[in-house]
């Protein structure tokens, strides 16, 4: 079986996660290349960014086994949030254009508790941290395991289990419009709907910091210079009460190349 979607977080993730590609390696992978070889692609990846070729594996879950809400609205650890229909979950400001969609995201597991939120937004898409529930989710203590949400599960054509043996990478994530800040309290915001991570952000001229749960703090309303994972640099305008900054990293740099294997 051949398997390639793209799962959108305003960006991660088929990564992004809102976003991303992953494909199962059960048979031939008409997309693949081998090992050795870069290929030129439209969606682009960067220096270490997560990719696992062949030692991946998949599970699902929805935000009703867990994740926390309020008011009906659950939130990630990436700030992300989305409302829920049975199992079907929808999340505002991912990809969500062509292969993309609201309903497909996943997490992944950090190690050392939250350390992987500066992967925030990208596709495979982080859209929040995939829960050791204290040893009792031993799965997301594996390296290259992502929890995927149901609508991207069923969308990928694995009935059950646990499949391994698959390949999935980060990309870009293929957003429409601009980035959009959120408000988590004074100073402090998410940046969603972004082509790539964001690994930078000035604000007033003094650098912002990002937190164990995916929020920059010292940000201020008004200008903003955010730093994507490949080193592009956007300068956009925060609203006071959140919303589009004006910019988007650019996509699909010419130098950008995807390992195959």
């Amino acid at each position: 079986m051949v398997c390639r979607s793209w799962i959108g977080l305003g960006a991660l993730g088929l990564f992004a996660f809102p976003a991303c590609f992953l494909w199962d390696q059960s048979g031939i992978d008409e997309y693949a290349t081998p090992p050795s070889s870069k290929v030129e692609t439209d969606e682009c990846t960067w220096s270490g960014a997560p990719t696992y070729g062949r030692n991946g594996s998949f599970t699902w879950y929805y935000f009703g086994q867990g994740t926390s809400q309020s008011n009906g609205i659950y939130k990630t650890a990436c700030g992300y949030t989305g409302t829920e229909s049975g199992q079907v979950d929808t999340v505002a400001n991912i990809a969500s254009d062509g292969l993309a969609s609201a309903t497909y995201f996943a997490a992944i597991p950090g190690a050392s508790g939250f350390d992987s939120v500066g992967d925030c937004g990208m596709c495979v898409e982080i859209i929040d941290e995939c829960p050791t529930d204290n040893g009792q989710n031993p799965l997301c203590a594996q390296a290259g395991h992502l929890d995927l949400s149901y609508a991207a599960w069923q969308a990928l054509g694995y009935s059950v289990g646990d499949p391994s043996g698959t390949t999935w990478a980060a990309v870009e994530c293929p957003v429409t419009g601009n980035i959009v800040v959120t408000v988590n309290a004074q100073g402090q915001v998410y940046f969603q709907n972004v082509a790539f991570p964001v690994a930078s952000v000035t604000s007033a001229g003094s650098q912002a910091t990002q937190s164990p749960y995916g929020y920059w703090s010292n940000v201020s309303s008004g200008q903003v210079t955010l730093t994507d994972n490949l080193g592009d640099t956007v300068t956009g305008e925060v609203p006071a009460n959140g919303g589009d900054i004006g910019v988007q990293f650019p996509t699909a740099p010419a130098a950008c190349m995807l390992d195959g294997g």
